[in-house]
């Protein structure tokens, strides 16, 4: 079992809270512990319960919480659907697992983790039979299907959430788009996790690819991984002031975009093509008026589930 644990600078809102509630419902929660009840609690009767929850000093919603989850697939996928809504409160994060469980976790991992085909990706466990297929499901993708062996890890991205899918989509499309001249580009996966998509982006023949994350955890998985599906990835907390690069994928959160878009203005080539995804469709706006400003077109999205992803 997995716990998130969430502390807020102050109490939400009872519609933040109940917008929270559903999210982690929503991914699967096995339950949510609230932390201390109000001393007003078991006064509550049926006929008044709701009335009194919107009432100060009754059912205030908490500062501090915990989620349990079966899995940590789950459990990285409520945290970035949470994010966006709760960073104005400056959350402190603390993901825990029991230290018995990691045998029934493994398990639970080899049972719900499928292979899964995107674009001309297949993303399989290193226990999973190769694709047998050799030609990607898309009609419109004429390459062969291309293989990146994913084991579950402590690092944000196996393939299974719209952003990183999306991602995926706009790799393999760029990559037949530009067939004859891949090999010479160069690629750059900000805020790696896994390192999923930089493994996808060198497979799919870029001739240097980098991934940066400024977690430890993601700096080791993406090294495990990139050995495991035998590539070579520059991993790196950081990149040179003067490198530059043909692709940029940001698959990260709306506030880190719009930190970072000047600093993806500096990195990529002229003529290069930015993916930022991450993103709830609410928060679309806001980013292409802020990439507008520095000079980038939006050429083609994509959405799923009210999650978008942006070419530039």
């Amino acid at each position: 079992m997995y716990s998130l644990y969430l502390q807020l600078n102050i109490h939400p809102s009872v519609e933040l809270w109940d917008l929270v509630t559903g999210i982690l419902y929503q991914f699967h929660t096995q339950g949510i512990d609230e932390g201390e009840e109000t001393d007003d609690i078991g006064k509550l009767v049926e006929a008044d319960e709701f009335d009194a929850a919107n009432k100060v000093k009754k059912l205030t919603p908490p500062q501090e919480f915990k989620a349990y989850f079966k899995n940590l697939r789950d459990l990285e996928n409520a945290l970035r659907a949470l994010q966006p809504h709760l960073d104005p409160h400056k959350p402190k994060v603390t993901i825990s697992q029991d230290s018995d469980d990691h045998e029934k976790y493994h398990e639970l991992w080899k049972k719900n983790f499928k292979p899964l085909m995107i674009g001309n990706f297949c993303i399989r466990a290193s226990w999973h039979k190769p694709e047998k297929k050799t030609k990607a499901v898309n009609k419109n993708l004429k390459n062969k299907i291309i293989e990146v062996i994913l084991d579950p890890g402590m690092a944000f991205g196996t393939g299974t959430h719209f952003t990183t899918q999306h991602c995926l989509e706009f790799i393999s499309h760029l990559a037949q788009e530009k067939k004859s001249k891949v090999k010479k580009m160069t690629a750059l996966d900000f805020g790696c996790g896994s390192g999923i998509l930089a493994i996808a982006m060198k497979k799919s023949g870029f001739l240097k690819v980098t991934a940066v994350d400024i977690d430890p955890l993601a700096i080791e998985a993406s090294k495990r991984n990139s050995k495991q599906n035998k590539v070579k990835i520059d991993v790196a907390l950081k990149i040179g002031k003067k490198t530059k690069f043909d692709l940029i994928v940001a698959n990260i959160l709306k506030n880190t975009l719009i930190e970072y878009a000047h600093f993806f203005k500096e990195h990529l080539k002229k003529g290069g093509r930015l993916i930022l995804s991450g993103l709830l469709k609410e928060q679309e706006k806001e980013i292409l008026i802020q990439y507008k400003t520095y000079g980038f077109t939006c050429t083609q999205r994509m959405e799923s589930d009210g999650w978008v992803s942006l070419l530039f």
